[in-house]
């Protein structure tokens, strides 16, 4: 059974590979018991995470930004060692790994 992660708290800048373009983050990550919550912002828009979980095996949470006239939802799977933490983005747009460091 996994355990939760109080580990995972913390300010991450994030660093996307989207289309061979690199795409940089911040995410704000807090848990509470194996609950992960915070936001996501690039490129001046932040999104709310929602359907957050952090355990000792690793940590998803899907977000929904509305950029012009439509919304964009994706999915987070990852997993941290130590203050990094890495992982796949999942939208319609397609799949795009990520790397990031802990700065707070």
């Amino acid at each position: 059974m996994a355990t939760a992660d109080p580990e995972l708290d913390g300010t991450y800048v994030i660093w996307a590979n989207v289309n061979d373009n690199q795409v940089e983050a911040m995410a704000e990550l807090v848990t509470s018991g194996t609950t992960l919550t915070g936001k996501v912002s690039a490129k001046g828009v932040t999104a709310q995470i929602e359907d957050g979980v952090a355990t000792d095996e690793g940590f998803s949470f899907s977000a929904k930004v509305k950029v012009a006239i439509m919304t964009i939802s994706g999915s987070v799977s990852g997993k941290r060692d130590g203050d990094s933490v890495s992982g796949e983005i999942t939208s319609k747009f397609g799949n795009f790994t990520f790397v990031g460091e802990r700065v707070v």
